[in-house]
C-alpha cells in the first residue's frame, strides 16, 4: 500500500502539466481572461465527481485510485 499511497501525488503533478498545456492552447482560442476560467471550472468540477465515489467505497486500492483521479 505505501506505493499505492503516493499515486494521488503523481496524478496531481501530471493534472498539473495537462492544466497548463490545455490552458494554453484555450488562451490561444479564447482569451487568457476565459481559459483560466474555463480549465479552473472544468478541473474542479471533475475532481468533485471524482470525490463522490470516493465517500462509499470500502477498499483501500479503490479509495486511493479515486483519490488519484481527483487529484488529477
Amino acid at each position: 500500500m505505501a506505493v499505492f499511497a503516493s499515486l494521488p501525488f503523481i496524478m496531481g503533478a501530471i493534472g498539473n502539466l495537462a492544466g497548463g498545456v490545455f490552458e494554453r492552447q484555450a488562451a490561444q482560442k479564447y482569451g487568457i481572461k476565459t481559459s483560466r476560467r474555463l480549465v479552473g471550472s472544468v478541473c474542479l468540477a471533475l475532481s468533485a465527481v471524482c470525490l463522490f465515489p470516493n465517500r462509499s467505497t470500502t477498499g483501500k486500492l479503490t479509495g486511493i485510485v479515486f483519490l488519484a483521479w481527483a487529484s488529477a
